[in-house]
């Protein structure tokens, strides 16, 4: 049986990917732009280690992202 995070490695297989981290409280936390050319939309994903999180840290990481404005820090693009 696969892990979550291979989930999050490849699922959505149809979709172009750029993989990012972003800061979160001191944490840095894998995400991928996800691409998707045949519904002209790109959405973020991102993988959160660890079963200590509470619901606060997920608020203040839904409220850190500001659409077009949050740094990514780039890595590779990849098409799946």
């Amino acid at each position: 049986m696969a892990t979550l995070h291979q989930y999050f490695e490849t699922d959505f297989s149809h979709t172009a990917r750029m993989h990012v981290k972003l800061s979160v409280e001191g944490s840095e936390l894998d995400g991928i732009v996800l691409y998707d050319f045949s519904w002209f939309s790109a959405f973020l994903t991102c993988y959160v280690p660890g079963k200590e999180r509470n619901l606060t840290f997920f608020l203040v990481l839904l409220n850190s992202l500001n659409y077009g404005n949050t740094p990514l820090q780039g890595g590779c693009v990849r098409l799946s």
